[in-house]
């Protein structure tokens, strides 16, 4: 059994790192107590074989533990235990608590022959005890007679393959659980992930443990002296195994630093890779995704619902976009704030549909790229661009721009634009005599004192020196812009501290009206005439 496997590497790397959870201990803890229990309650019911069965005993107690010792190497990290074999002989030759004994005995040895840790050896002990007991239990209550081949029935063949069902979906279930609690995940997505990831030969592999199993109670029935023919094969098959595995392990040795290169590619880029599986849903990340993201992927578990945790103003475009590159094939490219940091980061998501021969859509595939930084230096970049460094006011480049969409929007509309160019008197003789730095102090203070007394939706920038302006947009009252002109004049006239001491600063305003339809450098030299 490969989940078996599982369930013993899981403890062992569990206990090397950190003491196993509560939850996982409190679950071992009940499967012992009911393999426990229902072998002392049931045991001294039954009459213990003697002579000829008592020698089965033995033998498939000491395969078991020989099984568990030396696993035959399906993968260089998987190994396959040939006790699904033995424990179904068990139960097929003994009664269920007779059966439940054997197993529990031969897994204890052979745990104990391989050093494993306690926690491992009391969850493996107590899931095969259960494994042999329900699956005694299911034959006796379908009314399980002396096993006999020749006389074997549709319906008791139907029974033993009811109990082969059972003993794998209690196999998948209690190892999952185990597994779902030590990593807290949800249980569910677990066994969902375990039944997805068996393919075809990982079923069929359980099918011909169970037939093996079968074979051989009715060797051990009808020809015992035949039994010692099946080890032939099963030596034969480990040799077979064991060379796969090597080959295995040399290519996954080369796939792992091809892997490891690509890791640190991701790394140093900040570019992680992600896969979401359309039929079962399953969502694989790269480690360098999971950083991204910013989780952790030990307590982190990837799903549609968790894949789409960006800003809650982004999910519904990106819900849009997945949609359309599944059902219609478009490529996906997103900007999206993640929701889980503060201030929120900003990823950029790029992905493609991969489709079957017959064209249909089975994967999504894609990248994750932290592009906060980027963004942020393309934002500051923009802002330079378009405003002056020292006052932040919108520059001249940006004033030509806000004129021109004023104007087009002033077609057909009774409101007009109008333009007022601010030259500020004597600003030279205060960087003469105070300073540049008194100079700078007085442009950042009139720039203040503009914005202030005009209204909010009208842009004052500054376009050189001492040169400012003021585009107001919806003009209906004729007399506005010269309010607005006093306004700004009458805003100018306290004196501004300049350190040492306090200047006073005017400015000459002039005014032009601009047309719809009309051009903005015309406007803008219009106002400074």
């Amino acid at each position: 059994m490969n989940d078996e496997a599982l369930a013993t590497s899981t403890s062992r790397d569990q206990e090397a790192e950190s003491p196993l959870r509560i939850g996982t201990k409190a679950v071992i803890a009940v499967y012992a107590l009911v393999a426990s229990g229902w072998l002392l309650i049931s045991l001294p019911r039954v009459a213990l074989p003697g002579g000829f069965g008592l020698l089965l005993v033995v033998a498939i107690g000491g395969l078991l533990a020989v099984a568990h010792r030396f696993p035959l190497p399906l993968h260089f990290k998987t190994k396959l235990y040939l006790d699904t074999s033995l424990v179904f002989a068990a139960i097929l030759l003994f009664e269920a608590a007779v059966a439940t004994a054997v197993v529990a005995a031969g897994v204890l040895i052979g745990n104990l022959a391989r050093r494993e840790s306690a926690e491992a050896i009391v969850f493996n002990v107590a899931q095969y005890a259960l494994l042999a007991g329900v699956g005694g239990t299911i034959l006796g209550l379908g009314g399980w007679r002396q096993l006999d081949v020749a006389e074997l029935s549709l319906g008791e063949l139907g029974l033993i393959i009811l109990a082969g069902g059972v003993l794998y979906l209690i196999n998948v279930v209690s190892v999952g659980l185990v597994v779902a609690l030590e990593a807290a995940w949800p249980a569910r997505d677990v066994w969902r992930r375990s039944w997805a990831g068996y393919d075809r030969t990982d079923h069929l592999s359980y099918a011909a443990q169970l037939a093996v199993g079968l074979l051989a109670a009715a060797l051990a029935h009808e020809l015992p002296w035949a039994l010692p023919l099946l080890l032939l094969p099963m030596f034969a098959l480990s040799a077979i195994m064991a060379n796969l595995a090597k080959a295995q392990e040399r290519a996954a040795a080369a796939l792992q630093g091809s892997e490891g290169t690509l890791a640190a590619a991701q790394r140093i880029a900040r570019l992680g890779s992600w896969e979401w599986e359309l039929g079962s849903g399953d969502h694989r990340w790269s480690d360098e995704a999971y950083r991204v993201a910013g989780v952790d992927h030990q307590n982190f578990f990837p799903t549609q619902r968790s894949f789409l945790a960006f800003h809650p103003d982004d999910r519904p475009g990106a819900e849009r976009t997945l949609q359309d590159a599944v059902s219609h094939g478009l490529p996906v490219s997103l900007d999206l704030r993640l929701g889980r940091s503060s201030p929120p980061r900003l990823v950029h998501v790029r992905g493609e549909v991969v489709r079957d021969p017959e064209g249909r859509a089975v994967r999504l595939v894609g990248t994750m790229h932290d592009v906060t930084e980027r963004k942020a230096v393309e934002d500051r970049l923009a802002f330079q661009a378009f405003h002056d460094p020292l006052t932040g006011l919108p520059n001249r480049a940006f004033l030509i721009d806000r004129i021109g969409e004023a104007l087009a929007r002033a077609e057909g509309r009774p409101e007009t634009v109008a333009l007022l160019f601010l030259d500020l008197d004597r600003f030279k003789e205060i960087n003469d005599h105070h300073g540049h730095g008194a100079g700078d102090r007085v442009l950042v203070e009139t720039s203040r004192r503009m914005r202030d007394s005009v209204r909010p939706h009208d842009t004052v920038a500054r376009l050189a020196g001492d040169e400012f302006t003021v585009l107001l947009e919806g003009i209906g009252d004729d007399d506005l812009p010269a309010k607005i002109a006093g306004r700004l004049a009458s805003a100018l006239a306290p004196l501004i501290d300049v350190g040492d001491r306090h200047v006073a600063v005017t400015a000459s305003i002039g005014v032009a009206r601009g047309a719809a339809g009309g051009d903005a450098t015309e406007l803008l030299r219009a106002a400074d005439a």
